[in-house]
């Protein structure tokens, strides 16, 4: 649950970080960009006083590369694992940034899929990448 929480987080965050954050609101609207301006605020604010925490996430905002997202997404892992009062606040912010927004899809929880727009026939999803036991 906490690490899926993260990813959704990370998920939302990612185009926020770096020089895309810059037409962050003309690509993805003016509330949804508020509300994961808000999300970024409170992720800022749980770092701020770890040092290693506060340079990865300017590590992330310089470079939003694959790897550092994923480092950042580890210690916001760690940091919801330690404080309940998180988990609650970045669950509400976005579950806000999903009612207000009519363009994006954001699939929180273990194992969830997100699908938007009108789809029909056949979608496959990806499964267990472990052999079932026999």
């Amino acid at each position: 649950m906490i690490e899926a929480l993260a990813v959704s987080a990370m998920a939302a965050l990612a185009p926020y970080l770096g020089k895309a954050a810059e037409g962050f609101a003309g690509k993805f609207g003016e509330k949804f960009a508020d509300k994961v301006g808000s999300l970024y605020k409170a992720v800022k604010k749980a770092f701020t006083g770890d040092a290693y925490a506060e340079q990865t996430l300017a590590r992330a905002e310089a470079d939003p590369s694959p790897n550092n997202q994923s480092t950042l997404k580890t210690i916001l892992t760690e940091k919801l694992q330690k404080d309940p009062e998180l988990q609650k606040l970045l669950e509400q912010l976005l579950n806000e940034a999903r009612a207000v927004d009519s363009n994006n899809v954001i699939a929180i929880g273990e194992r969830s899929v997100a699908i938007g727009g009108d789809n029909s026939g056949v979608i496959i999803t990806g499964g267990d990448t472990h052999a079932p036991n026999k």
